[in-house]
């Protein structure tokens, strides 16, 4: 059964390993994959979001919670879109196989 709050598409971006000429491994091409019946939420309030002055400049890390269907094929390596804003994934993907079986997907986007 789909939860009912799950109703965003994202956009799995995922670059293909290839090797160069001189045998190092490279990032190749990026695929595009549209998934359907996620949520995206921010973790809880207190860290949502972290402002940091490294050598006199500020950046800002954004993070975000995705919640997906069982088994969806999302990898530590992928990158996420949702709207405008391009996320990478922090570790890998967690299984919650209870009443509400779902993955939860770490995600930040830092700016500055």
């Amino acid at each position: 059964m789909l939860n009912p709050f799950m109703r965003d598409t994202v956009t799995r971006l995922r670059a293909e390993v290839t090797t160069d000429r001189y045998g190092n491994v490279v990032p190749g091409p990026v695929t595009e994959t549209a998934i359907t019946g996620v949520c995206v939420v921010p973790p809880a309030a207190s860290i949502a979001a972290t402002v940091e002055d490294t050598d006199q400049r500020d950046h800002v890390v954004d993070l975000r919670v995705l919640l997906a269907p069982p088994g969806t094929d999302i990898l530590g390596t992928d990158q996420i879109r949702h709207g405008t804003v391009v996320y990478e994934v922090v570790g890998r993907p967690v299984d919650y196989p209870s009443t509400l079986a779902h993955n939860e997907i770490f995600l930040r986007v830092v700016t500055g």
